[in-house]
């Protein structure tokens, strides 16, 4: 799973908490199918889905070495 220019094998960039990323757009091939909702976890803890919502309001499960989330642009308070 990428999310934004950052990988998932640990290139020494920093990830991003589940909270900040809720909301962001998640594309497969290239193209949005919809915004992050949530993620489905292995009892390792291992990230096995996306879940993105739709415009419909449907939620679509991602395997995650299809999908990608964009990094969101910081904001300040």
């Amino acid at each position: 799973m990428s999310m934004g220019s950052q990988s998932a094998e640990g290139d020494g960039e920093r990830g991003a908490s589940l909270r900040s990323l809720r909301g962001a757009a998640v594309d497969l091939s290239g193209r949005q199918v919809g915004t992050l909702a949530d993620i489905v976890l292995r009892t390792n803890s291992d990230v096995t889905r996306v879940v993105a919502k739709r415009e419909s309001g449907k939620l679509r499960r991602l395997r995650t070495n299809r999908a990608r989330i964009r990094q969101r642009k910081a904001t300040r308070k």
